[in-house]
């Protein structure tokens, strides 16, 4: 048996990496068709949508909260929101609240309500969310957050 020369070994390593990245954009791909057909889901309203993905981000169910998302136009990819990176920071900011709130990059922190949403265009809302905190002696904390949502004749999915 002939041992492989160079140009031979450099053909073959070309064709393992070729295999290889295609593989990966296919899953990608795939991924993508998938969450935007069968594994889609949309909310009812987003007052719904509040409850569940409270519920979801508490849960950490990532891959779940990943299927409410439009992902149609974004830079985000679907192994983003999977992971959690997306969702949850690992590093506090240089200030932050005792509350831990900071951890939830996107959409919101558990523990916000929601308020009311209005329309931003024909396909847009931002749904508006308050919290309110009593710290005793009848000092009560509020905070307010947002996220936007894209609304379609399916129902409605967050945007990133």
């Amino acid at each position: 048996m002939k041992p492989f020369n160079k140009i031979s070994l450099f053909l073959i390593l070309q064709c393992y990496l070729l295999l290889f990245v295609t593989d990966i954009f296919a899953t990608d791909n795939n991924f993508k068709r998938s969450m935007k057909t069968d594994e889609a889901k949309y909310f009812q309203n987003p007052a719904e949508a509040v409850k569940v993905i409270s519920d979801l981000l508490l849960k950490k169910s990532w891959e779940e909260l990943a299927s409410y998302y439009d992902l149609s136009g974004s830079i985000i990819g679907p192994d983003e929101l999977i992971s959690g990176q997306f969702f949850i920071a690992n590093q506090p900011p240089e200030v932050s609240h005792p509350g831990g709130f900071w951890r939830y990059k996107h959409p919101f922190a558990p523990g916000f309500s929601y308020d009311n949403h209005q329309n931003e265009d024909k396909n847009t809302v931002i749904v508006n969310l308050s919290i309110e905190i009593d710290e005793g002696f009848g000092m009560v904390q509020r905070g307010f957050d947002s996220f936007k949502m894209t609304q379609s004749p399916k129902g409605f999915q967050i945007l990133p």
